[in-house]
């Protein structure tokens, strides 16, 4: 498996759809990650869901 341990990557609408699979990916692959949404509490709530 691939890991992107050191790089940073930016998610837009991080809490729903693709960018919520990509966001669960790319935590499993180590990688730095920005993530925007519109709601502040979404982003929260999903926050505490992501490992790590």
């Amino acid at each position: 498996m691939i890991s992107l341990n050191g790089k940073t990557i930016l998610i837009t609408d991080a809490t729903s759809g693709i960018g919520r699979e990509t966001s669960l990916l790319l935590n499993k692959l180590n990688a730095n990650l920005i993530l925007l949404e519109r709601s502040n509490e979404r982003l929260e709530q999903w926050k505490e869901l992501m490992p790590n």
